[in-house]
């Protein structure tokens, strides 16, 4: 099981420190306002972050002042209060969004030189991606397997999870075993279709397409009993 709850633990001591009045409304909104601006300028890669996000944003206007011609418009105590219990464990919730890698926070988690032989691979397997050079196309997955076959016990970012779900789909389609990359944090749902071998080749081009940023993909981010869940649908 992997560690998500990192960020909502302090944001629940944060919450817990203003609803006890150890902490202003002041500095609850520009805490949560700094974090937030973290996640947009990288750290939503990071699965911790990411489960919070909206969380944070909400938050960030709780201090802000009331301005028509801006548009702005501070949140409720109502509001914060309502986070408050999700967190908790007293109210469920899931919402959805689509996300995309971008290159320059791509290249945090994996060189120039990964990034463009993880292209190549990808462009080979394109080119043979037929019955007539199977071979050359498993050859490509062994290559992309070893790139990505680092053990990740506890997978910390999407980038890291991406890899996971490619090593575990690329040993599966080998080894003829059953589609299963999901775990109690986090998964991976297929849309339905048939699983033939060149299926599952696109499928792993869609997947390498994510990490690199050339496409984008959908989440799903739940709560159930205050633990958040994140979902891939590819």
């Amino acid at each position: 099981m992997i560690k998500i709850t990192v960020s909502v633990d302090l944001l629940k001591e944060k919450l817990d420190s203003y609803f006890s009045n150890n902490i202003t409304k002041e500095q609850l909104g520009i805490w949560a306002k700094e974090e937030y601006y973290k996640v947009l300028t990288g750290e939503y890669l990071y699965i911790d972050k990411l489960v919070i996000h909206k969380f944070l944003k909400k938050i960030s206007e709780f201090h802000i002042k009331e301005d028509d011609r801006k548009d702005e418009y501070p949140a409720t105590e109502e509001e914060i209060w309502d986070i408050y219990s999700i967190i908790n464990g007293e109210k469920d919730i899931s919402f959805y969004g689509s996300i995309r890698i971008l290159q320059r926070y791509l290249e945090k988690f994996l060189s120039k030189e990964e990034i463009s032989k993880i292209s190549k691979i990808k462009e080979s397997i394109l080119k043979n991606s037929n019955d007539y050079h199977k071979q050359k196309v498993c050859l490509c997955l062994q290559q992309i397997n070893e790139i990505f076959d680092q053990k990740c016990i506890q997978p910390t970012t999407i980038i890291e999870m991406l890899r996971v779900f490619i090593v575990d789909m690329i040993n599966n389609m080998m080894t003829k075993s059953v589609i299963d990359v999901s775990s109690s944090s986090f998964g991976l749902y297929l849309r339905p279709e048939d699983r033939t071998d060149q299926k599952n080749i696109n499928k792993i081009l869609k997947l390498i397409s994510c990490i690199l940023g050339e496409e984008a993909f959908e989440i799903c981010i739940i709560y159930n009993n205050g633990c958040p869940n994140i979902s891939f649908l590819i």
